[in-house]
């Protein structure tokens, strides 16, 4: 099946996403006036102060949504949802008897996008229909005060697409084989060995930041634990969707292999505080994976 995909990246989106936009959205949504007035009201008024030398100046914010509160996400996707909805991309179709549907069909079901906040992946089976949904999308993202980065929005295609270019506002985007989403390389070739070696990496990262502590400690059950805590998520992050290419489980723990590759080389200290590779810890982890 020919497939492109397209990650876009927007130029500080939490940051330019227009107030209005958000309450505008909210309201869409149904969400309770009382609700959306509160709201309005914690972002009325704010400003930022920058001091330079003994003079303050104060600047007033008036687009974006706070950096760090849990609710901003919330409200960003609120908004990109309410301007995507636009384009009609999500309406229902029929895939046998149209022939202008944007996407892919996955079991006659029409796939237009992921999204996760702002990190957004657009799908098509051809470039000139990437460009065209990459453009558009562009165009309601900028009433919103959103802003594609040329420089940083790639795309890849898998061997049945064809060989045309993709382009946003008439400039070519540049073209990937693999691409970091949500934390883990995505390539057209379901090749894990990069990903693999990028959560072997996180899990040494992960045993440096606590190796002054695990080197002091003697009760093997607390090093165990520690370790459970804060390795063992850095190494296993996102594998739970990797594909076994061998029928055979691994032993002991029946592990598919791209998970036992990683686990078979997760760093521990040994009692004199060196770190060996390979070692076995006492954490009894379920037949079925972690």
């Amino acid at each position: 099946m020919p497939l492109a995909l397209a990650f876009v990246d927007y130029y500080k989106a939490f940051d330019s996403v227009e107030i209005n936009a958000v309450l505008n959205a909210l309201a869409s949504a149904g969400v309770a006036t009382k609700y959306v007035e509160l709201i309005a009201n914690s972002n009325e008024g704010t400003y930022t102060t920058i001091q330079l030398f003994d003079k303050k100046l104060s600047i007033p914010i008036r687009k974006g949504v706070r950096q760090g509160d849990t609710i901003s996400p919330k409200l960003f996707s609120t908004a990109l949802e309410d301007a995507m909805r636009q384009l009609g991309w999500d309406e229902e179709h029929d895939w046998e008897d149209s022939t202008d549907i944007r996407g892919i069909n996955i079991d006659g079901k029409v796939l237009t996008n992921l999204r996760f906040a702002d990190d957004i992946v657009l799908f098509s089976s051809s470039t000139t229909e990437l460009s065209s949904m990459l453009n558009d999308l562009d165009e309601v993202g900028k009433k919103i005060g959103l802003k594609m980065n040329v420089k940083k929005t790639q795309w890849m295609k898998n061997r049945f697409c064809d060989q045309g270019k993709v382009t946003l506002e008439g400039r070519d985007l540049q073209e990937v084989t693999s691409y970091i989403y949500l934390g883990r390389e995505v390539n057209m070739v379901n090749d894990l060995q990069a990903e693999i070696g990028r959560r072997k990496r996180a899990g040494w990262a992960a045993f440096n930041s606590i190796k002054e502590v695990t080197s002091q400690l003697k009760d093997p059950k607390l090093r165990a634990h520690i370790f459970e805590a804060s390795i063992i998520p850095a190494i296993s992050y996102g594998t739970e969707v990797w594909p076994d290419t061998k029928k055979k489980m691994q032993p002991p723990y029946e592990l598919p292999t791209a998970h036992w590759n990683v686990l078979s080389s997760a760093p521990l200290a040994s009692s004199s505080g060196k770190k060996n590779r390979g070692a076995q810890t006492s954490v009894n982890y379920p037949k079925s994976g972690i």
